[in-house]
């Protein structure tokens, strides 16, 4: 992938607060759908889209309706949201 196309879909996932809040959720985790909604109490398309974004950008897996975060999901958590 273009490295600049790449800068800027990072950059259109992570500004969002939802997913950042969702990420830093997921962490060093693996959550189960259910866990997601009841902690974020969003409706379930909207939860899927957020979810859908994260995966695009490469930042979360999911397998058997659980999530984890990739090893490029934990490093942005560690130097952005948590450092």
């Amino acid at each position: 992938m273009n490295p600049k196309l790449d800068h800027d879909l990072a950059y259109r996932i992570m500004m969002n607060e939802i997913r950042r809040n969702l990420l830093k959720y997921i962490g060093k985790h693996i959550r189960d759908i259910k866990d997601i909604e009841n902690e974020f109490q969003l409706d379930s398309d909207k939860l899927m889209y957020h979810l859908s974004m994260l995966k695009q950008g490469l930042y979360i897996i999911n397998s058997d309706s659980k999530w984890k975060a990739t090893p490029r999901g934990l490093g942005f958590i560690e130097n952005t949201i948590m450092g």
